[in-house]
């Protein structure tokens, strides 16, 4: 299978937007791609601080995943050096799928993320999970689901701003808006989520959509 990978996003008019997305290739077959929201206490990160949250979990998710490591061997790596340069007051929800594009399985690997959705042939399934943030603590595990793909899938990953602002039944709204170019389906989810906020968010707002679909 091949793939295709976009986002849509709109920040709440902060400095610096807490989200990041990561998209990596792990090597020829798999593709790795995360969208992270930076969460902790205010008063101890001013907009520089949650810059330098941003680029360093995103840079170095990315950074470890091109070098080769397991996913998993990846997560735990960002989440001890989180909890060493922060001490736990300043850490951040992960959601990551990696996907073998040989076999069509796919992992998501979440930790304190809203729900992602699996949407295939008009359907929507949620894939949720209970761990915390990454960098609260370095005890904490992540939740790993699995499913296999098939050509035509769309795997939506978002940030909590967007079910938070939309406050509606996200599975209807993407069933309403879906679409066969993944740009547009997350363009189209972003707009819904933004509208059911009265145009205002209350939050870093992120939507990333991955197509997928047979090699020619």
């Amino acid at each position: 299978m091949e793939r295709n990978v976009t986002m849509a996003e709109i920040s709440d008019g902060k400095l610096y937007s807490r989200d990041d997305m990561v998209k990596a290739g792990c090597d020829d077959c798999r593709g790795c791609s995360a969208c992270c929201h930076g969460m902790g206490n205010s008063i101890v990160l001013d907009p520089y601080d949650v810059y330098r949250l941003t680029a360093l979990r995103g840079d170095t998710l990315e950074h470890l995943l091109e070098a080769g490591f397991e996913k998993q061997t990846a997560w735990r790596l960002l989440n001890t050096l989180l909890v060493a340069e922060y001490e736990g007051e300043s850490f951040t929800t992960l959601d990551m799928v990696s996907v073998d594009l040989y076999t069509g399985w796919c992992q998501f690997i979440k930790s304190g993320a809203a729900a992602a959705y699996l949407y295939r042939d008009g359907q929507v399934e949620v894939i949720e999970a209970q761990s915390l943030p990454v960098g609260v603590s370095v005890d904490t595990g992540c939740d790993v689901v699995k499913r296999q793909l098939k050509p035509g899938d769309m795997v939506i990953l978002v940030s909590d701003g967007v079910p938070d602002g939309y406050e509606k039944d996200m599975t209807e709204m993407i069933r309403e808006v879906a679409g066969p170019n993944a740009q547009e389906f997350a363009n189209q989810i972003l707009i819904h989520a933004l509208a059911g906020a009265s145009q205002e968010a209350a939050d870093d707002m992120t939507v990333l959509v991955l197509g997928f679909w047979n090699k020619n």
